[in-house]
């Protein structure tokens, strides 16, 4: 540690220590200085002049820590608490907690491994990946694409219809766009209920925003589909299997677009499917039509994954004919640490994966991805509980707080934008929602243990980001185009994503930007170039 971390520290815990002193011996003089007479000597006698000057003392002590730590934010904004996030995670002196922050040396390791599958993937090689390296079928656009388009993006509990005007030069003109809330019926019962659901809300959105639809205007739709799919053309793909909660029966080894059509026939539709696309694949195209250096998707939100444009004489399992020369793979990131033991997870992952509806599926999708968070932070908080750390005195176990997903990755975002004196955002949240009164010092754990997970989580995601940016070497002037609450919503998320890439590759020069319903747009896009 070098003196200026070592100021840092010494400033704000002298700060918060002076505060709690000061505070303290205000409120009761009296009995502070009956302590302190019996503390001492008898012989020595405390004159008014100098518990006055004690007092001046401490106040003096105070706001020196104060302006000390005030003059530390100005000259080093970056590096304030408020902005912790934006910086490799240290934590106390609980290993708990520790298990949470990650080495370079880890980071390094993690990129090796994930360039090794994501070669074996590309060549089907016989070697162990659990990295599928799915072929889209689809290359970077042009810019130059114009016209009115359709796309539906499925990609989680809720999807997206949208319409979309095509400028060319790189611009995209108005849109509109309505969403859906899958009910718990589709997404669990037969591949019907989904798809007659999900027909019947594009019939709806068709109507308001096209008009009846005949065979002499037929619509163009690009099928955002964010789930593994085996794609064997640009229109024709079938599900490998469900994940982010789905379990609807009858869909997996079936052509999804083929069901979509069929459904669409049913109500007498003449909407055209022409392209099948996963959201990451979306969100790179959508973002590579404004932006020539965008290199890779990805999706940060409640699952997650990333894809990116791969010389097509590199993919050596391919069977289909691709005559351009790059084609997008999805990478299907989630599944990283499947097949081979290669993520440094803790005890708190191994619970996560058991008490999920698919153990031992989507590892790496457990720790960064938004459907997690919020329960590694809740089985977080709850070990240190039982070791004594939080809550003591309390018994947790009677309260809310113990039910499995009742911590969502929400109020995560919510404990870390807490920056008050008390932490009273913190303290309501467990008082009201969970029953739990908090001390001071509960509430800034809690705050860390949010800390822990979001930091963790942002590390993760970069050094995966990197490990393909430095497959492609294009670790100079690239954009990454991210959608998702995750990357989003979480404070700090994007900051300490780029100066983890930077801390594995000094020099580097690669930004991150959030790419809203870039999913739903680059089927819009794709459906352009049909």
């Amino acid at each position: 540690m070098n003196y200026r971390d070592r100021a840092k520290q010494s400033s704000l815990r002298a700060k918060e220590e002076h505060k709690a002193v000061l505070r303290d011996f205000i409120q009761i003089r009296g009995v502070f200085d009956l302590r302190m007479r019996q503390s001492f000597s008898p012989c020595i006698r405390i004159k008014q002049r100098t518990k006055n000057n004690a007092i001046i003392a401490i106040g003096a002590v105070v706001i020196g820590g104060a302006v000390t730590y005030s003059l530390w934010n100005h000259f080093h904004p970056e590096e304030t608490p408020s902005k912790k996030a934006a910086v490799p995670l240290k934590t106390g002196g609980t290993s708990t907690l520790r298990q949470f922050d990650l080495s370079k040396a880890q980071l390094q390791k993690m990129i090796s491994d994930f360039q090794y599958e994501m070669d074996v993937g590309l060549s089907r090689n016989g070697g162990k990946t659990s990295l599928k390296m799915l072929h889209s079928f689809v290359g970077k656009p042009t810019g130059n694409e114009k016209g009115a388009f359709y796309a539906l993006d499925l990609g989680g509990t809720n999807f997206r219809v949208l319409k979309l005007d095509l400028l060319g030069n790189g611009k995209l003109g108005a849109s509109e766009k309505q969403q859906f809330e899958i009910p718990q019926e589709a997404m669990r019962g037969g591949a019907h209920d989904l798809f007659d659901f999900i027909a019947g809300c594009v019939e709806r959105f068709v109507l308001q925003y096209n008009g009846p639809t005949d065979p002499s205007n037929t619509i163009k739709l690009g099928f955002t589909f964010s789930f593994p799919v085996n794609q064997t053309s640009l229109a024709a793909g079938t599900l490998i299997k469900w994940t982010k909660g789905f379990t609807t029966e009858g869909v997996v080894g079936r052509d999804v677009v083929a069901l979509l059509s069929e459904h669409l026939e049913r109500r007498r539709l003449h909407i055209e499917v022409v392209a099948l696309v996963n959201d990451t694949v979306g969100t790179l195209v959508a973002h590579g039509y404004t932006d020539v250096n965008t290199e890779l998707g990805v999706i940060l939100g409640t699952g997650t994954n990333a894809a990116y444009a791969e010389y097509t004489h590199n993919i050596k399992a391919l069977e289909s004919p691709f005559h351009r020369e790059k084609m997008i793979i999805n990478i299907e990131w989630g599944a990283f640490g499947d097949v081979n033991d290669v993520l440094p997870l803790t005890s708190v992952d191994k619970k996560i994966d058991q008490n999920s509806v698919n153990p031992h599926n989507q590892k790496f999708e457990k720790t960064i991805s938004g459907l997690y968070l919020g329960e590694i932070a809740r089985l977080l908080t709850l070990e240190l509980a039982e070791e004594g750390t939080l809550f003591v005195g309390t018994d947790v176990k009677t309260s809310n707080f113990i039910k499995k997903d009742s911590f969502p990755t929400a109020t995560v975002s919510q404990f870390l934008m807490d920056n008050s004196d008390q932490l009273s955002d913190i303290e309501r949240v467990m008082l009201n929602q969970y029953g739990l009164s908090t001390s001071r010092r509960d509430r800034a754990l809690l705050k860390e243990v949010s800390l822990a997970v979001v930091t963790r989580a942002a590390r993760l995601s970069a050094t995966a980001i990197a490990a393909i940016l430095h497959k492609i070497n294009r670790l100079s002037d690239a954009t990454v185009a991210i959608d998702g609450s995750v990357y989003e919503k979480i404070p700090g998320f994007k900051v300490t994503m780029e100066n983890t890439i930077r801390e594995l590759y000094p020099g580097s020069s690669v930004k991150t930007e959030l790419a809203r319903d870039g999913s739903g747009n680059g089927a819009a896009i794709i459906a352009a170039t049909v």
